[in-house]
């Protein structure tokens, strides 16, 4: 074990003036691949599977064939998502370095792309067997992402896979949050007396939503119950986490907008309000280690915007490899009073030589306030960082790494991506900063 993490645990159990718990996300469990059989470009599966379970979506989601690698292993191959040697080795590994976290999150999305309905549910059930069977006394709080819901994205209001998941997940989720859960896929929990933990179903927001074309004001009702749940929050004096999947800005592959604009602007005014009670905001779906800095307006942000009170989003990588990305999960440092993060510790699991050695060994990554010399939850820390990445290739560069989880990536340009909140002002920021490669990035002067 890292001499830092054991002195920082010793401290802990002397003087336990933090808490810790796992922020975990898009572990895309898949049951039934086979990556030292179905190898070069099948994915990682009988191909008979995918003709059986045609979904055009999913076969998008996919990187192009040139992408995928003839090497793979016992514990997966870049271009696949995580088979069970890979997902018992994460949890396994968690389980080592905190045996009893105060709680875990999980920010969505436990199904692997593009499976039938039985194998998708079965990966759903069997993911939190793993986290009950390692985690016996913590308490896991799930979200539902995009690819757990079947077809993908296409999840309703009172869905029936609503009891799917509630099933699964019965054991962390309060009885009393039952009839919520069932009609829209949100509960909340009281982890402490004073720190209140959301859980919201951000698919119904999502532009890939099957009625973004006709969306409504408030999906299911979700805002009204956030808003009530906040407000509680509120009169209770309680601090607040919440967790979805999507968050409400733009994707790091396309540039393209996550949610529909009238959600993001809602949700994020409705955030802005209680903002003085949420000590943190957990997010997944990128793939990509990550945090956001994003206010109520249109604009980019500067360091002179900060007193329009802008949120920051911590957002998790994934474990399924799928994207061209190491396997990570964040151990996350909180003060035990406030409930603000402190710190975050990434950990990282290089698969190659993983394959390799037939050997899973995780590493420590980074710590974030030893790697950027700033808060991970403090907007004008953030902010600062941002502008040291534009300034420092040296800087950046490491960004970059930890970005993917220490697998190699292009340099581009995602300094304007980590303070915008849609397409505009993405490109507002990139002409103000006089990048020249616009075009490379799909982004005519039409758009």
């Amino acid at each position: 074990m890292d001499r830092c993490i054991l002195l920082l645990l010793l401290l802990y159990l002397i003087n336990p003036s933090f808490s810790v718990f796992f922020h975990i996300s898009d572990i895309h469990f898949d049951p039934i691949e086979n990556p030292t059989v179905y190898n070069s470009t099948t994915r990682c599966r009988n191909p008979l599977y995918y003709n059986e379970h045609y979904n055009p979506h999913d076969t998008e989601l996919y990187p192009p064939t040139e992408y995928y690698y003839e090497v793979g292993g016992k514990y997966g191959r870049y271009g696949c998502d995580a088979p069970c040697s890979l997902v018992a080795s994460t949890i396994l590994s968690m389980s080592e370095l905190v045996a009893d976290p105060d709680f875990i999150i999980m920010s969505g999305d436990s199904a692997s792309h593009a499976l039938s309905f039985t194998d998708q549910n079965y990966s759903i059930v069997e993911l939190s067997n793993y986290f009950q069977k390692f985690f016996p006394t913590t308490s896991v709080y799930f979200t539902i992402g995009n690819n757990d819901a079947w077809p993908d994205y296409t999840i309703q209001c009172d869905d029936p896979q609503y009891g799917l998941f509630l099933d699964a997940w019965a054991r962390w989720i309060p009885s009393n949050q039952n009839s919520t859960f069932l009609k829209m896929g949100a509960y909340s929990v009281n982890q402490t007396s004073s720190l209140h933990i959301i859980s919201i179903n951000t698919i119904l927001y999502s532009t890939h939503h099957p009625n973004a074309s006709y969306p409504v004001k408030d999906p299911c009702g979700q805002f009204q119950w956030l808003s009530d749940q906040l407000s509680s929050a509120l009169e209770g004096n309680q601090k607040v986490y919440i967790t979805g999947h999507i968050l409400p800005g733009l994707d790091s592959a396309f540039f393209q907008p996550l949610w529909l604009q009238q959600y993001g602007a809602t949700f994020i005014n409705l955030l802005i309000q209680y903002e003085p009670i949420i000590a943190g905001l957990f997010f997944g779906h990128l793939h990509r280690d990550e945090f956001r800095v994003i206010n109520a307006t249109n604009q980019f942000l500067k360091l002179s915007d900060l007193a329009t009170n802008p949120l920051s989003f911590l957002l998790a990588s994934s474990i399924s490899p799928i994207y061209n990305n190491n396997p990570s999960y964040r151990l996350v440092y909180t003060d035990q009073y406030s409930y603000q993060v402190t710190d975050i510790e990434v950990y990282y699991l290089d698969l190659y030589t993983a394959n390799l050695n037939q050997n899973p060994t995780w590493l420590k990554e980074y710590t974030f306030t030893e790697a950027y010399g700033g808060s991970p939850n403090n907007t004008y820390s953030l902010m600062n960082i941002i502008t040291a990445l534009e300034n420092s290739t040296v800087l950046f560069d490491m960004w970059l790494e930890y970005h993917t989880s220490m697998y190699l990536t292009p340099k581009e340009i995602y300094v304007c991506l980590l303070s915008t909140p849609n397409l505009s002002s993405f490109q507002q920021c990139i002409e103000s900063k006089q990048y020249t490669k616009k075009r490379q990035w799909g982004i005519s002067d039409n758009d």
